[in-house]
């Protein structure tokens, strides 16, 4: 058995132990049906869920609350299998999976992304990371060891944070985290001041996660892109689209390298700041 490097992640686990996320509202979902009208809402969800074929096995780490993951499950006929370090949270995730889709293709694991096995390589034909890398340390020995399980040509979708898009979130959080110890307290001045602003119920709760979550990355295109390229994977798009990265054509993106010249990455960057996507962005690519 190989003996890989674990990373610390205890303070990630412990934070979502108490607050598992995304947690979304769902009170009032009944069926399939309104289940999936509320999910895909989201354009990113949509898109991604066009990635996936019927047989496929997928594996969605950092699942969370898993209503994303369901929400897969619900649509591709693919296998899909959730996997989060914190048993609290599946707890809520296989709530869901007993609510609205109780099929087998459908589970959900507690374990961890830092104790890969040989026997798990190339396990899987799509791996997702929605959050992962901004919530853990050592997040490229994690991103190795999942390129490990995914098969040959398998698809990757990771998320990430960029410094610069999300620089107005990055200063409330270094205000709240100063001013306040815990959770208790912050969530209040969230609500009531840095938040007011949203009535939509899920909206609120990502964004108090957001402010009050104990550790989170941030890392540019470059930097991302450096990352995955490392481990043999090979960029083919990006959402939302970020033109520094090279020629955008219907339903592909040709990856040019102008993403590495500062000023190139600075200004697209700029733009997503401008745009307002809280500086979220994911990268999907191959395995060669």
């Amino acid at each position: 058995m190989v003996s890989l490097p674990i990373a610390n992640t205890e303070v990630p686990k412990s934070y979502f132990d108490k607050h598992p996320f995304p947690g979304l509202s769902l009170g009032h979902i009944t069926t399939i049906h309104e289940y999936i009208f509320m999910l895909e809402k989201n354009l990113l969800y949509r898109a991604i869920k066009s990635l996936v074929k019927s047989g496929d096995r997928l594996l969605d780490t950092g699942c969370g609350t898993g209503e994303f993951t369901t929400y897969l499950a619900i649509h591709s006929g693919a296998e899909v299998v959730g996997l989060d370090c914190s048993e609290e949270t599946l707890e809520w995730a296989r709530g869901v999976k007993r609510r609205i889709y109780d099929k087998p293709e459908l589970s959900f694991c507690h374990g961890d992304v830092f104790k890969v096995k040989p026997s798990d390589h190339g396990m899987f034909d799509i791996i997702l990371a929605m959050g992962l890398f901004t919530s853990i340390p050592d997040e490229h020995i994690a991103l190795r060891n999942l390129v490990k399980v995914l098969k040959p040509g398998g698809m990757v979708v990771f998320g990430f944070f960029d410094p610069v898009a999300r620089v107005v979130m990055r200063v409330e959080r270094m205000l709240l985290h100063t001013l306040y110890s815990d959770f208790a307290k912050r969530e209040p001045i969230c609500r009531k001041f840095l938040l007011k602003h949203l009535s939509n119920t899920n909206e609120l709760i990502w964004h108090i996660n957001q402010l009050t979550e104990e550790f989170l990355k941030y890392h540019s295109p470059r930097v991302a892109i450096s990352m995955m390229e490392e481990c043999g994977l090979t960029i083919t798009d990006c959402y939302p689209r970020l033109k520094a990265f090279g020629e955008v054509i219907p339903e592909k993106l040709k990856v040019d390298g102008a993403y590495k010249v500062p000023a190139v990455q600075l200004f697209g960057q700029l733009n997503w700041l401008r745009s307002g996507t809280d500086g979220y962005y994911v990268l999907i690519a191959r395995k060669e």
